[in-house]
């Protein structure tokens, strides 16, 4: 007996399903272990690499780069990012970043080294787990995700791991 057009429309959509939820497993198991990585569980999970192990605890936290002299670089909450950022008579480049990040981890020290290097802009931190209202007002999705603003107005964007050249083409555009 031949397949109907019906009978051929069910099973695509349930092949359809099936695939959206194999997906949506892989994705959440892939979440759940980055997760563990990124909080130094991997060393009880054998499936993680040596790699994923040392990646998690190798790079700097934000606070350590912070406590160990990088001065240039300003923490900035909902309560004062106008005064800081909007309200700034010079660039300001607005790195939006977690904690749990090892991506941020990377890149706050090449934040804290562009900070030292230049005098014409200002160079903030904003942690997204404590200012989730700034983190949903700027539309940030990703981290690091870098703002940069001139005269209270977000000029350009950046996500991912910025090198120095790229922090240097976000404050000229």
């Amino acid at each position: 007996m031949k397949p109907t057009s019906a009978t051929k429309r069910s099973n695509l959509a349930a092949i359809v399903l099936l695939f959206g939820l194999v997906i949506a497993i892989t994705a959440a198991l892939s979440v759940s272990r980055s997760a563990n990585v990124l909080n130094g569980e991997a060393t009880t999970n054998s499936e993680a690499s040596e790699s994923e192990r040392s990646e998690a605890t190798d790079v700097p936290s934000i606070a350590e780069v912070s406590a160990a002299g990088h001065t240039a670089i300003t923490e900035v909450t909902t309560t004062s990012f106008a005064d800081q950022v909007l309200s700034s008579k010079v660039p300001v480049l607005v790195d939006f970043y977690a904690d749990w990040c090892a991506v941020c981890r990377h890149q706050s020290p090449i934040l804290a080294k562009f900070a030292e290097a230049t005098n014409t802009v200002k160079v903030v931190q904003v942690n997204t787990e404590e200012s989730e209202e700034l983190a949903g007002r700027y539309q940030i999705k990703s981290l690091p995700t870098l703002l940069a603003f001139k005269d209270g107005d977000v000029v350009a964007r950046y996500v991912g791991l910025a090198g120095e050249e790229q922090l240097k083409e976000l404050i000229a555009d």
